[in-house]
């Protein structure tokens, strides 16, 4: 069992832009097919790394790694995108850390600037900037629990765009969790309390009829639906052209092109 005490976080609370896009509206379009019971996009990486999120050996990072969650999770999101379309894409930990410079403000060698980052500051960057050569092209917020609609949204996500950019207010309980992230049996009181360890960032990218599959510190975790009920304060899907493996179609058989003429009258 892995020890994940040792192991950092790095999501900064949510921020708020009337600006953001809302997924909802897309799926008021009724232009997708029905979603699959299951869907796991990540059959096709066999180690996605720490990205210096965590104990490592790379002299980039302290010994114990770096809160550096949220870039991180981009990284691993091109991971996944390109494993299913043109070719694997892996960004190096040098990539993944000039990310968290220019999104988190940290300085290297300086461990009072190790402070994490905005999931949606993370978005605008890779807009604009992005890692290793790959940027995106739209995100949309989801819609978090209680509302019932948030788990179709996000299975949604995965299905068509190849993931979900999940944040998560992680409770002590789930240092003790490596293979699946559950809601203690107390509750979500005490250790199981909402952030009571901190923010997270994590990348969806399958899901089952129990949860979604999570890629964390290089590891596959299941995170139950009712964690995620808890636990998730924020979601995003993520449009990038690195999805795309000829022009403007994906794996999962979704036309840009469509989209983008069906979204043009918003």
């Amino acid at each position: 069992m892995a020890d994940l005490k040792r192991y950092k976080l790095g999501k900064n609370p949510v921020v708020y832009d009337d600006r953001t896009l809302m997924f909802s509206k897309y799926l008021k379009l009724e232009i997708f097919p029905p979603i699959p019971q299951t869907r796991n996009w990540g059959t096709n990486v066999s180690d996605w790394g720490m990205m210096l999120n965590g104990p490592s050996e790379s002299t980039l990072a302290p010994p114990g790694g770096l809160g550096d969650c949220v870039p991180a999770e981009a990284g691993h999101s091109i991971m996944g995108w390109t494993s299913n379309a043109k070719g694997l894409i892996v960004p190096g930990n040098d990539e993944i850390l000039k990310a968290y410079e220019a999104v988190g403000g940290y300085v290297p060698g300086d461990p009072s600037t190790d402070n994490g980052c905005d999931m949606l500051s993370m978005m605008k960057f890779m807009r604009k900037t992005g890692i290793a050569g790959v940027t995106i092209k739209a995100f949309a917020s989801l819609r978090t629990p209680p509302l019932n609609t948030a788990w179709v949204e996000a299975q949604q996500s995965i299905d068509l765009f190849g993931g979900v950019a999940l944040g998560l207010a992680m409770p002590i309980s789930a240092q003790s969790q490596d293979t699946e992230w559950t809601v203690p049996e107390e509750g979500p009181v005490g250790d199981g309390a909402p952030n009571s360890w901190g923010g997270h960032c994590v990348l969806g990218i399958g899901y089952t009829l129990d949860g979604i599959l999570v890629v964390s510190w290089g590891m596959i975790i299941l995170a139950t639906w009712n964690f995620l009920h808890y636990y998730c304060d924020e979601s995003y899907a993520v449009l990038s052209q690195a999805w795309m493996y000829k022009k403007d179609w994906a794996p999962s058989g979704f036309d840009m092109v469509q989209l983008e003429k069906d979204l043009s009258s918003y």
